[in-house]
């Protein structure tokens, strides 16, 4: 990770756990990993559910997505 990569990445807190979340203010929308939400306390995480959205990649691979 050079300098560059640093200033874009921020720590944060959720129920106790720390995460690096990479930052950008022009996003439409803010996405976890199941691997991190996994880390969460299954008593006090949110319930996700299935939707019908799909996530795109760059490489054109279509991934399902959970929501609140």
């Amino acid at each position: 990770m050079d300098q560059w990569d640093k200033i874009m990445y921020t720590k944060c807190k959720i129920l106790n756990e720390t995460f690096t979340f990479l930052a950008d203010n022009g996003s439409t929308a803010s996405l976890m990993s199941k691997r991190a939400y996994d880390q969460i306390d299954h008593l006090r995480k949110p319930k996700l559910i299935e939707t019908q959205n799909k996530l795109t990649g760059a490489d054109g691979y279509q991934s399902s997505c959970m929501a609140k």
